[in-house]
């Protein structure tokens, strides 16, 4: 799977508040992208 279909991926998944996107997008818009960027996403949403 390409970076870009991970990006996607995450931008689609359903967020509860405007804070948590704006920490994705911090996370997904890094350049250059950080190659554990789906371990952070996934960390982030264990938090919930």
């Amino acid at each position: 799977m390409s970076q870009s279909e991970e990006s996607r991926r995450v931008e689609f998944l359903p967020l509860p508040n405007d804070l948590l996107m704006d920490e994705l997008w911090e996370i997904i818009s890094e350049p250059p992208p950080p190659p554990d960027v789906l371990e952070r996403v996934e960390r982030l949403l264990a938090e919930l």
